[in-house]
């Protein structure tokens, strides 16, 4: 019984880690038997359940992208409309006085929020793209504290860093990790103003951003983690 127990806890450890495509490639009768077919069924659903756990978010994910493009698509399309549809006015009504001055007033619009389309765009087709991770090894603590630094002046928002000592250097792409730290932090103080009405005024350091990094142990292993927490409502 010690025996067929041993690859059960060893396995139970790999789950632990992450790990669901572990099986107990081992055959028994009796109780035993009952434990290693629970266990690898248990993984084998565990497996199929975040697969679909992941599709559903990147389903999402796109859904959202999708969604803000085009409402940032509508807002140049609305001033080309009104440009085209003043020009074809000018020229049914037959009156030329200044044609010439609707015409290019009309048509410097159009080409100024074509190049408004054409960024946005790009912007799109750089964000699905996403560079390749360039990894180096590097202090994390400096990071964060370069990310807090550029939203030390929000009014009525007090920003916190809690930054371990001696934290160990990690693997990381320091551009990527600061246009993600920029983004938590921006998110953080959106959450922190929904508190109040549009066009009231934050008191002053009422609202609160929290960055901590300590170091954690799991399953064995090391990791940095990273904390950004604000005192907004929504989800803890």
């Amino acid at each position: 019984r010690d025996l067929h127990s041993f690859p059960t806890r060893r396995s139970s450890d790999l789950v632990t880690e992450g790990k669901l495509d572990t099986r107990i490639d081992l055959r028994a009768e009796g109780e035993i038997g009952i434990l290693i077919e629970s266990f690898n069924s248990m993984t084998e659903e565990l497996q199929t359940l975040r697969s679909r756990l992941l599709h559903s978010l990147r389903v999402g994910a796109w859904q959202e992208v999708a969604r803000r493009l085009a409402h940032e698509i509508k807002n140049p399309l609305t001033p080309i409309q009104l440009s085209s549809e003043r020009m074809l006015r000018k020229l049914d009504r037959g009156n030329r006085d200044d044609l010439d001055d609707v015409v290019r007033t009309g048509a410097n619009t159009i080409i100024e929020q074509v190049n408004v389309l054409k960024h946005l765009l790009e912007e799109f087709s750089n964000f699905a793209r996403l560079p390749s991770p360039r990894p180096e090894l590097v202090q994390i603590g400096p990071l964060i504290q370069e990310s807090a630094e550029l939203f030390r002046n929000i009014p009525g928002v007090d920003i916190e860093v809690r930054v371990m000592d001696n934290l160990p250097d990690i693997w990381i792409d320091k551009t990527l990790f600061i246009g993600m730290m920029n983004n938590l932090v921006k998110n953080g103080i959106e959450a922190v103003y929904e508190r109040f009405p549009d066009g009231q005024e934050l008191p002053q350091k009422e609202g609160r951003i929290v960055i901590s990094a300590v170091l954690h142990r799991q399953a064995g292993r090391r990791f940095v983690l990273l904390k950004v927490e604000d005192n907004g409502p929504g989800i803890p």
